[in-house]
């Protein structure tokens, strides 16, 4: 929605502007920053809007004060909120904006990071329970071009919250009806402090274009739905680099620096090495078998490789479902249960396709070792790749985390440790 005092972009602008925004994408902050130096104010403007947060910040932090605060006045409160909690300089920057919009901002900006109350905007037309019909649709000509969400709009009786109302049901109704008349009462409003993601999806579930935000029976903001769109594909792709073992870089991918890169999957990627010694260790300790029946050694790549996969699957498919509310920490038992019956038909599967090859080519007993493990690899694999993500999720951390490459060096080292215990057991009792 265009802010009051900026003007209207034309097609050549937003042809414009979203080659900026590409370019932007593609340089590092100090690079970006004169390209904004030198592009017109509204294509510079319109190409900013569409960056991460981060990165809208990390080039802000480039410009003098005056060509900042031109482009910080073009920004809609909530995208403004939402970027001045990247900055240490937030203060200051709030400081050179205008009155009005200074306090919009500092409004959304005194809620908690990542809350409702942060992502609403203070910017909307609320109608009163009372009034008419064609006054309603009055105010909605005037204001059409100062608030957002003009298509469904909250309506409020002495002050406090009583439903919703969209322009269209406006538009059937005749003028001199009250707009009480046609309010949707069943709406469930939404806290400023309630999880900015839980309600982003209850948006998408709900199917609302637009849900209120209340506060002492007062509206206070709206979101809509191409708000919860945006905070729902940034959480999506935190949680797509967390499963993968990454941090998430919060900017475009050429614009971030080799430091920043390295940065972002180097912990999980050290903490997984260090696991890794686990498998290290159970080699070491089976080493006897290992130079007593060699062709152990062949099928450890296969095994790692079916265990690590499949644990990596059950965490992803687990990780999904509970963020897009399928599943909760008290589902656990029945998940688990569950993904231990596929690992049995998964490994079972497996099994049965290399039985045969492994006899004709090697010998009987080294097949029942192999086919027995690639049963428990898949069973381990399963089930631990459910319950963590559940468990995590019980203990009130992020179910992401729990990554797929903790997971696989987790079945790898348990992996082996009931390969050769099997290999220990059939090759002594057939002797």
């Amino acid at each position: 929605m265009t802010e009051p005092g900026s003007s209207t972009t034309t097609e050549p602008q937003r042809g414009e502007a979203e080659a900026l925004r590409r370019k932007l994408t593609a340089v590092d902050p100090v690079k970006g920053a004169a390209l904004l130096r030198s592009a017109p104010i509204e294509n510079a403007g319109a190409a900013l809007r569409d960056l991460d947060s981060n990165h809208q910040a990390r080039l802000l932090e480039q410009l003098g004060s005056q060509k900042r605060t031109a482009l910080l006045t073009m920004m809609p409160p909530d995208e403004r909120a939402r970027m001045l909690s990247e900055t240490d300089s937030a203060a200051t920057w709030l400081d050179g904006l205008p009155a009005d919009q200074r306090e919009d901002t500092r409004r959304l900006v005194q809620h908690p990071p990542e809350s409702v109350g942060r992502m609403m905007t203070p910017r909307f037309l609320e109608l009163s329970a009372t009034e008419s019909v064609g006054d309603a649709l009055d105010r909605v000509r005037c204001c059409e071009t100062d608030v957002e969400a003009v298509y469904r709009m909250p309506v409020e009786d002495n002050g406090h919250f009583v439903g919703m109302v969209s322009l269209r049901e406006l538009l059937r109704e005749r003028d001199d009806a009250p707009v009480a008349s046609v309010a949707d009462r069943d709406v469930e409003p939404l806290s400023p402090t309630d999880d900015q993601e839980v309600a982003a999806r209850r948006i998408l579930t709900t199917e609302e274009l637009t849900l209120p935000v209340v506060h002492g029976g007062a509206v206070i903001g709206v979101v809509t739905i191409d708000d919860a769109m945006e905070i729902l594909q940034l959480e999506e792709a935190e949680d797509a680099a967390l499963s993968s073992g990454a941090s998430p870089l919060r900017r475009p991918y050429l614009a971030a620096s080799l430091f920043r890169l390295v940065r972002s999957r180097v912990t999980w990627l050290v903490a997984a090495a260090a696991a890794g010694v686990l498998t290290v260790r159970v080699l070491a300790y089976f080493e006897s078998e290992l130079e007593e029946v060699v062709a152990l050694a062949l099928f450890i790549p296969l095994l790692l490789g079916a265990g690590g996969n499949i644990g990596a699957q059950a965490t992803t498919t687990v990780v999904r479902a509970m963020a897009v509310d399928d599943l909760c920490v008290r589902d656990l038992p029945r998940v688990v249960w569950r993904e231990i019956r596929v690992g049995v038909m998964l490994g079972g599967l497996l099994a049965v396709l290399a039985a045969g090859p492994i006899t004709l080519v090697y010998e009987a007993r080294l097949a029942i070792v192999v086919c027995l493990t690639l049963v428990s690899v898949c069973i381990i694999g399963t089930a631990a790749g459910s319950a963590l993500p559940l468990a995590v999720g019980r203990l009130g951390g992020d179910p992401a985390v729990v990554s797929a490459p903790f997971i696989t060096t987790f079945v790898d080292a348990t992996g082996l440790l009931v390969y050769f215990l099997y290999a220990r057991t059939v090759f002594e009792v057939s002797v």
